[in-house]
């Protein structure tokens, strides 16, 4: 039987300077919100997949109505972090399906912060509540993986707080800001 349930509270912080931030499962009511916030995040062109990109409505249910299928099936744990009704982060633990029973007991991990609520410890807090959460809800999830680019060491640091090591590099793997920079791999491994 399925743990999630669309909306559902998983946990809560403080900031230090005395903001409530409400961790959640994502629901429909999330729809508008969630697309102004990965179009935001994707004109930063930070450090993430999305370089400027727009996401449309419709493309926005759809991913939406995958994550709540991926959920319901325990294949992902997606959690939203809340600040004042307005989504300020989002954090996945996703397992890989694409190998059939081969890579089941692999997940990737995923991160992003809006940009005028990181340094606040909501990132790491967040990231820990999700990967805590897939430990508990993902059957035979073993190794959880990410790819960082070489210039972000903010998130590089953040990773190896949270037992992530470093196993790898894919030299000048990702085309960012006009030039090329490596991606590095990294991976935690958890008990079965």
């Amino acid at each position: 039987m399925s743990h999630f349930t669309p909306g559902q509270n998983v946990g809560k912080y403080q900031t230090q300077d005395g903001e409530d931030i409400l961790l959640r499962y994502l629901q429909w009511n999330d729809l508008e919100e969630l697309q102004n916030y990965i179009n935001k995040l994707s004109s930063e062109n930070t450090f993430i997949t999305f370089s400027g990109e727009q996401h449309t409505l419709e493309q926005e249910m759809e991913f939406l109505t995958n994550v709540f299928a991926m959920s319901e099936q325990e294949n992902l744990v997606f959690l939203a972090a809340e600040y004042d009704q307005h989504i300020i982060g989002l954090c996945e633990v996703r397992r890989h399906l694409r190998n059939k029973k081969r890579e089941l007991h692999v997940g990737t991990f995923g991160l992003t912060i809006a940009k005028t609520y990181r340094g606040k410890g909501i990132g790491e807090q967040l990231a820990r509540t999700t990967l805590n959460t897939a430990q508990k809800t993902m059957s035979g999830l073993r190794l959880i993986q990410l790819q960082v680019y070489q210039p972000n060491v903010v998130a590089q640091k953040l990773y190896r707080k949270l037992g992530f090591r470093k196993v790898g590099t894919i030299p000048q793997g990702i085309y960012f800001r006009g030039k090329y920079v490596d991606s590095i791999l990294m991976v935690r491994e958890s008990n079965p």
